[in-house]
C-alpha cells in the first residue's frame, strides 16, 4: 500500500509564493496520541516545543517546502481569529479556531480529526489564512470571521483563494433531529445538506455546507480535495470511525499554509 505522507491541491500548487500540505496519519513527526490540553504552540526560538504533539524536524524531511516556525492555536469549535502581524505573536497562548497572517517564514497550523480543515491564500497581496471548520465553527460563522481579517490585512475577494482539506463526508456523518432542526431553523434552504438515514436520522454534508459558506463569500476560486478521513483509516484519524469502532482517538491531522520569504 502507498504511503501518502502527504496530499495537496492542484489549484494551491500553482499560487506563487503559498506553499500548503494536508498531513496523513502516516507523516514522520506527528505524534500519534496525545492528549487536546497538549495542543500547544512550538516557540519561535525552537523546532520543538516538549508539550507539542509535533516534530517539526521530521516533518521537514518530508516536504518539499520549509516549514519555518509552525504556529498553532487552542482549537474551541468556535469562530474566533488569530491574526499574526509580527513573529513575536507566535508566542502567545491564544484560543482561537482560525489564523491568518501576512508575516513572512511562518506556517499557521490546523488540527483535526473529522472537522474540516480550510486554507487560504491570497498569492497576490501575500496573506494567508487557516480554518478549523466543523459543524459548530462553520454553523456560527468561523469561515466569513476569517476572511474578514484577512480582508482587514489588505486581502482582497477577487485574488482570494480556499480549499477544502480531508473531512468526514456525508455518507459516513449521521446525526439526530434535533442536530437537522437547527440547521433548516437557521439557514433557508440548508435541507439540502442531509438525506434520511434510518430511525429519523440524517446524513450530514458537512463540507458541501462550509463549501456553501465559502461560496457565499464569492472568493477568486474555491476547491475541495474530496478526500474523506472516515473510510480511509490507512491515510487519516477519524473521531467518529474511532467512537464507532469503541476505540481511542489515536491522533490528529496537520493542515499547513505557509507564506515564503520573497528573495531580495
Amino acid at each position: 500500500m502507498t504511503k501518502n505522507v502527504f496530499f495537496s491541491s492542484s489549484s494551491f500548487n500553482t499560487l506563487k509564493g503559498v506553499n500548503h500540505a494536508f498531513f496523513s496519519r502516516q507523516a514522520p513527526g506527528l505524534f500519534s496520541a496525545y492528549s487536546q490540553k497538549t495542543r500547544k504552540k512550538l516557540a519561535p526560538e525552537s523546532n520543538q516545543d516538549l508539550d507539542s504533539p509535533i516534530n517539526i524536524d521530521e516533518l521537514q524531511k518530508n516536504v518539499p517546502f520549509i516549514l519555518g516556525h509552525l504556529v498553532q492555536t487552542e482549537q474551541v469549535h468556535g469562530k474566533e481569529v488569530f491574526v499574526l502581524k509580527d513573529k513575536k505573536d507566535t508566542s502567545l497562548d491564544v484560543v482561537a479556531d482560525a489564523q491568518v497572517s501576512a508575516v513572512e517564514g511562518l506556517s499557521l497550523g490546523i488540527l483535526t480529526a473529522d472537522c474540516v480543515p480550510v486554507l487560504f491564500a491570497d498569492d497576490k497581496n501575500r496573506i494567508i489564512g487557516a480554518a478549523h471548520a466543523g459543524w459548530k465553527g462553520a454553523f456560527d460563522g468561523v469561515i466569513a470571521a476569517t476572511v474578514t481579517k484577512m480582508l482587514a490585512l489588505g486581502a482582497e475577494k477577487q485574488s482570494l483563494h480556499a480549499v477544502i482539506g480531508p473531512c468526514i463526508r456525508q455518507e459516513n456523518y449521521e446525526v439526530g433531529p434535533e442536530f437537522y432542526q437547527q440547521f433548516v431553523e437557521k439557514f433557508a434552504g440548508h435541507h439540502a445538506f442531509f438525506k434520511p438515514a434510518s430511525q429519523g436520522k440524517w446524513f450530514f454534508d458537512l463540507p458541501s455546507f462550509v463549501m456553501q459558506r465559502l461560496n457565499d463569500l464569492q472568493l477568486k476560486s474555491v476547491t475541495d480535495t474530496h478526500l474523506d478521513t472516515f473510510s480511509r483509516p490507512h491515510d487519516f484519524f477519524s473521531y467518529r470511525r474511532s467512537t464507532l469502532n469503541k476505540e481511542k482517538l489515536e491522533g490528529y491531522l496537520l493542515s499547513v499554509i505557509s507564506l515564503e520569504k520573497l528573495r531580495s
